[in-house]
């Protein structure tokens, strides 16, 4: 993905974030197929979205907000590639 990337695959998922950063984030994490990369803010999604359409990997996403863990559990009915983060 590079900076002038298009962030359709967010398209029908407003969580009221966009991810700004999330060109920069992707060329920085150099992400591998089978790689292993945590979301350690889930909240709307965005990057954990992000990081599964560059690349078949799996995800950990963390967030205490229940709404966030909502949204998490809604992508994981979609996507096979990561696990739901649960409240402790």
């Amino acid at each position: 993905m590079t900076a002038t990337a298009s962030l359709d695959f967010l398209a029908g998922h407003d969580s009221g974030h966009v991810p700004v950063m999330l060109p920069e984030v992707i060329t920085a994490l150099t992400l591998k197929e089978g790689g292993r990369y945590v979301d350690g803010t889930f909240g709307g999604g965005g990057y954990t979205r992000g990081i599964l359409a560059q690349a078949p990997c799996t995800v950990w996403g963390i967030d205490r907000d229940p709404a966030a863990i909502a949204r998490a559990e809604a992508l994981a009915a979609e996507l096979d590639a990561w696990q739901t983060p649960r409240a402790s």
